[in-house]
């Protein structure tokens, strides 16, 4: 029994493994798209070269963002209103001294940031993420 077992063990991970291959040969097309196991392609959006280094992290991120497709860039543009918004009521709940709505204004930045970054990881290159990751960080210290 205990041959049988290992057998059957050893033949399910070899076809886990096999199908994982196949999964990564076709691209992901027969895997669930928000699971990224592995990315091989490098079709992201690098460096912008000619940016000068004195640029405000506004034009900087807007840059980037310009390279966008219409609604990657839209998306964007309406996490960061969201993100503008919440820093006035960053401030008026600090002011108020309410740990509460601080606590769910911090939270709800945290959600709008993480939206950004799926996209950042999905369009741009390592390098440029980090580069918008500072230039954000310049606008919306509390990120």
């Amino acid at each position: 029994m205990i041959k049988s077992t290992t057998k059957t063990f050893n033949s399910i991970f070899s076809l886990t493994l096999f199908a994982g291959a196949i999964a990564l040969a076709c691209s992901g097309s027969a895997i669930s798209q928000d699971l990224i196991l592995l990315t091989l392609d490098d079709d992201r959006i690098g460096e912008i070269e000619a940016l000068a280094d004195d640029i405000s992290a506004e034009v900087l991120i807007n840059s980037y963002y310009e390279l966008l497709s219409d609604t990657k860039r839209f998306t964007l543009m309406k996490y960061e209103e969201q993100l503008d918004n919440l820093i006035v009521d960053y401030e008026v709940a600090r002011t108020a001294a309410d740990s509460a709505e601080i606590t769910e204004v911090i939270s709800d930045m945290d959600a709008a940031w993480i939206e950004i970054q799926k996209i950042h990881n999905e369009e741009f290159s390592l390098a440029v993420i980090e580069i918008l990751n500072s230039a954000y960080g310049k606008i919306y210290p509390l990120l």
